[in-house]
């Protein structure tokens, strides 16, 4: 009895797991999806294309399932990025009680709302004793958006050498909420940032939020480009880290420069006595100048007195002036200015120090103080090419002597040499007396048109007091143009009346400069006139440069033979624009014309030479004369 149960126990227990699969409910369950993978999630957003879904799925069969097909059943909102058909995922010889993931390639649909969506997923599996099993689980899917970061600021220039308040803006433009944002902000060296980090529990899709945040630039970055680094972390919509990293780029601007002026009132100063002068330092322009201090720097003839030359103002805002006094005393000088140099200091916006000379200039009151001695220079104008004889009258137009005078001359310009005397002397020159000086200078050929003949003099005043004054004299330099015949020829040599002849003239200039604007203009005579224009431009001669122009004259029918001068003017320009003539003669020989008798084929016509007729007149009364004195002998 025992023996036969035996085969029955055995296909009780090979056929148990059987029972037991028929009674199970579901193989398979839906334990998580997430966009990307495990490894590398990433976000999602309404049209986005070949986006990576990994759904992970627990196996409780009894059996290793050898082969598992998964599809995915898509709604409208989303679509297979390899094929047309649903997407579909493969695993093999996954163990009971084991969860295994499957990776879909989904494209999502621009007009997707981002949300909750529960997909059907069809399984079809094989185990080692079950074949084409199929089972259907509902699978969650959370499309939640993208988070897209943009950090901008509201401000584009900085200030250099002060704290600048600077607005930040976070921008959210993407389609997923950002949470627990962290922001830290570095900036180059040579900035210093004020409360450089910020945190932001949550930005929605599509909103910003923004902070204010200190920036000191140094003043050496002025006029340069700078940017802000901002780095940090938020958790995107599926809760995972993200990091990111943007710079905003600024311009620092330059320093504004210090507008301010310096002026005064006094524009003259009293020679010989102390006066006082306000110096007024005024801001105009849209910087506060700091810790001014002012340098005075005299020169003879103004001297500083009472002041050490350090004045110290302090500070002045814009559209503001400041005022300080000075006393100058004016010794005894010929000089009708003077000025003052002032050294201003201070300190600019961006903390630089900085120094500025200014000057300002004074007209000296001198006229009680008017030179004694008067120049005059004659002649005025200097013969280029020459040695030139100058005579220098200095005379004392004052009521008081003057002593130990002392002259020396000397041209500014370097062409012109002065001569002699090398210096003049006299002991005194009395009260309306006049000492003539007898110089000499060598002006050469190439010299300029004027030139400056500077006299130093010195001397003491009745009271012993040193002067020194320099005086400038205008002059001229006149160069010489001497012009010369080198030939005349005409054509034909001896013409005759009626006959037009040229006349071909070449002159040179043997002078020391060009004669300018030549003109020739012949004087005729009575029986010539001029054929054609009745003058002649010839230009510039240039110095020992032939230079050739021809006359067309024609001698008339009632000119006589014998020899005539035409005198011929040239008129011509020096350097100086001064018209200068001259007169060259031109000598022609007219002669009678030779006498030629002709005839034609009409031999009835008779043709009389300018002779014959007067020739036959005289003949004619002749005989006349010689009938009638007949009859009155009868």
């Amino acid at each position: 009895m025992k023996k036969e149960k035996i085969p029955i126990i055995i296909l009780i227990l090979i056929s148990l797991p059987f029972v037991k699969a028929n009674a199970q409910q579901t193989h398979f369950s839906f334990i998580g999806a997430v966009w990307g993978t495990s490894l590398n999630p990433v976000e999602a957003e309404p049209g986005d294309l070949n986006v990576p879904l990994t759904i992970s799925v627990q196996y409780f069969g009894y059996y290793v399932a050898t082969s598992i097909h998964a599809e995915l059943v898509v709604s409208n909102e989303f679509s297979n990025a390899i094929d047309e058909n649903e997407p579909k995922a493969v695993a093999v010889n996954i163990a009971p009680n084991s969860i295994f993931t499957l990776t879909y390639y989904l494209n999502i649909a621009p007009n997707a709302s981002v949300g909750k969506y529960i997909l059907p997923l069809r399984i079809m599996w094989n185990t080692t004793w079950e074949y084409n099993m199929i089972e259907e689980i509902n699978v969650t899917l959370n499309l939640k958006g993208k988070v897209k970061l943009n950090f901008q600021s509201e401000n584009l220039y900085l200030e250099s050498g002060k704290f600048n308040d600077v607005a930040i803006i976070v921008k959210n433009y993407g389609t997923g909420e950002a949470k627990n944002l962290n922001i830290n902000i570095g900036g180059p060296a040579q900035t210093i940032i004020l409360e450089n980090s910020k945190t932001v529990d949550k930005l929605e899709p599509n909103s910003e939020i923004s902070f204010r945040i200190k920036v000191f630039v140094a003043a050496n970055l002025a006029n340069q480009p700078i940017s802000l680094a901002l780095t940090g972390n938020y958790k995107d919509p599926y809760s995972n880290l993200k990091s990111f990293t943007q710079n905003i780029g600024f311009i620092v601007k330059p320093i504004k420069a210090a507008e301010f002026r310096i002026a005064t009132k006094e524009t003259y100063l009293k020679v010989g006595e102390v006066n006082t002068v306000r110096i007024s330092v005024e801001n105009f322009g849209d910087t506060t100048l700091n810790n001014i201090t002012i340098g005075i720097t005299s020169s003879p003839p103004l001297n500083l007195i009472e002041s050490d030359g350090k004045i110290f103002l302090g500070t002045l805002k814009v559209n503001e002036r400041l005022d300080t006094s000075l006393k100058l005393y004016v010794t005894p000088t010929s000089q009708t200015t003077s000025t003052l140099t002032l050294t201003i200091t201070y300190y600019d916006t961006a903390g630089n120090l900085k120094s500025e000379n200014r000057y300002v200039t004074f007209l000296l009151n001198a006229t009680t103080k008017v030179s004694p001695i008067s120049i005059k220079v004659n002649p005025t104008t200097l013969i280029a090419g020459k040695i030139n004889s100058i005579e220098i009258t200095l005379t004392n137009e004052r009521t008081t002597i003057v002593k130990d005078v002392s002259v020396t001359f000397s041209f500014t310009t370097s062409q012109i040499t002065w001569l002699t005397p090398d210096i003049f002397q006299t002991e005194k020159i009395l009260p309306g007396e006049s000492i003539v000086i007898k110089a000499k200078a060598y002006n050469p050929p190439t010299s300029i048109t004027s030139t400056i003949l500077q006299a130093i003099v010195k001397y003491y005043d009745e009271s012993g007091t040193f002067y020194q004054e320099s005086r400038n004299i205008g002059m001229l330099s006149q160069g010489i143009i001497e012009l010369k015949t080198v030939d005349i020829a005409t054509l034909p040599e001896q013409p005759a009346p009626g006959q037009i002849f040229s006349a071909t003239i070449t002159i040179t200039n043997v002078g020391t400069i060009a004669a300018s604007s030549v003109t020739a203009v012949p004087q005729l005579p009575e029986g010539f006139r001029m054929f054609g224009s009745k003058s002649v431009f010839i230009g510039d001669v240039q110095v020992n440069t032939p230079t050739t122009f021809t006359l067309s004259i024609q001698a008339l029918n009632r000119t006589k033979p014998q020899t005539y001068q035409i005198p011929i003017i040239i008129t011509y320009y020096d350097n100086l624009r001064n018209q200068h003539n001259m007169t060259l003669n031109l000598t022609i020989n007219i002669q009678e014309k030779n006498i030629t008798q002709t005839t034609t084929s009409r031999p009835n016509n008779i043709y009389l030479t300018s002779w014959t007729l007067p020739t036959i007149l005289g003949i004619v009364l002749f005989v006349i004369g010689y009938i009638i004195g007949k009859r009155f002998k009868k």
